[in-house]
């Protein structure tokens, strides 16, 4: 698993290294010695000079941890075996993917050439919190199609499930949490989340949940869109929720203005599928449907999870083409080694945008929420 984690700006040295060695410092620098008092002032120069001087560094914003997490019936343990700080400013275009490559190759091969794999246990996921540069590394290495014997685990509870991985049985994950983060940081966010003809940001997602008796009040809608703390997982929950909650109530009760108002069908759907994203990535984060309605009730089984998972990477798929995106299907089917059945149902979401771009975009809504409504 890999994760970015927070540093607090500040040059160190450290003294048990031979040489000595600053710590602090981004991945740029490729001389870390510290020695005498020519590598000081070398340090302080390449600190201050311009931007664009190719031997300008930075202190680390951020050490992105790579770890192994051993997952055992009695113990689990997380052991931290590589840390590569970063100042979050690429040099090129991709560099930061290519250094997660690098290290989650490194890693990958360690791990079979000391036949740890037979010793402790397979790498079954590469997990990562979402992150682009994690996620097309990660993509990179498990872009061919999972063995046999593991096709079989995952299809006997999801046979539309995606086989992409390697030759090992590795797969690619991410952290749910996070994803659920980034969408609800659109959705306050300028230019807010396109579905077809209509964006929603804060203002007008504030005003539905009004509308709909989601909230009592602006306080409350704000609460929920833009939280003080914007990495409390709770907070998280319940924005989801209050964004899944307008979905459920019927046009027919929004208020007389919002109905008479010209074009309000055709909006109310587009938000309908916004809802519809927002419930399925809250349950996929909790494991159960009992938040909803203020009751907790049985965690979901691995394939109705699986189903939900199935659910919103199609809905997210359809919308992103949807508002004119480039995407490569070819790229996810042969690259991906997704299934014949899989391949079919992109060919008909691929012909489904064609005709909303056509002008049957209200029917096509229409017929895409009722194909996902539960």
């Amino acid at each position: 698993m890999v994760d970015g984690v927070a540093v607090e700006e500040r040059i160190d040295v450290d003294m048990s290294q031979v040489s000595n060695q600053w710590t602090g410092l981004c991945r740029h620098c490729n001389n870390v010695d510290f020695n005498t008092y020519d590598d000081a002032i070398r340090l302080v120069e390449n600190l201050n000079c311009d931007h664009d001087d190719p031997c300008k560094i930075h202190l680390a914003a951020e050490a992105e941890a790579f770890c192994i997490g051993l997952i055992h019936k009695t113990c689990t343990i997380i052991v931290p075996i590589a840390v590569s700080p970063t100042c979050k400013k690429d040099e090129f275009i991709g560099q930061s993917t290519h250094t997660a490559h690098f290290l989650l190759d490194a890693i990958n091969k360690a791990w079979h050439e000391f036949k740890l794999d037979e010793s402790i246990g397979p790498l079954v996921t590469m997990v990562s919190d979402g992150a682009p540069q994690f996620r097309k590394a990660a993509g990179m290495l498990l872009s061919g199609k999972l063995p046999k014997h593991v096709c079989d685990i995952y299809q006997d509870s999801c046979d539309l499930f995606n086989l992409t991985g390697n030759s090992n049985g590795t797969t690619m994950a991410v952290d749910l949490e996070h994803l659920g983060k980034r969408f609800r940081s659109r959705l306050k966010s300028l230019l807010g989340i396109a579905i077809g003809n209509f964006t929603f940001d804060k203002v007008l997602l504030a005003a539905y949940l009004g509308m709909s008796g989601v909230v009592e009040s602006a306080r409350e809608a704000n609460r929920l869109l833009n939280p003080e703390d914007s990495m409390d997982v709770l907070e998280m929950v319940r924005g989801l929720q209050a964004v899944a909650g307008i979905g459920n109530v019927p046009y027919a009760a929004f208020p007389a203005h919002f109905c008479n108002k010209v074009g309000s069908r055709p909006e109310y759907k587009a938000v309908q599928l916004l809802s519809q994203v927002s419930k399925l990535m809250c349950i996929l984060i909790i494991g159960q449907e009992g938040a909803f309605d203020k009751e907790e009730k049985d965690h979901l089984s691995i394939e109705t999870l699986l189903i939900c998972a199935s659910k919103l990477s199609h809905m997210l798929f359809f919308l992103f083409e949807s508002v004119g995106q480039s995407l490569s299907v070819r790229s996810i089917i042969v690259t991906g080694k997704i299934r014949s059945r899989t391949s079919m149902l992109l060919s008909q979401l691929l012909r489904m945008k064609e005709l909303m771009r056509c002008g049957g975009s209200s029917t096509q809504l229409r017929d895409w929420s009722n194909f996902l409504a539960y």
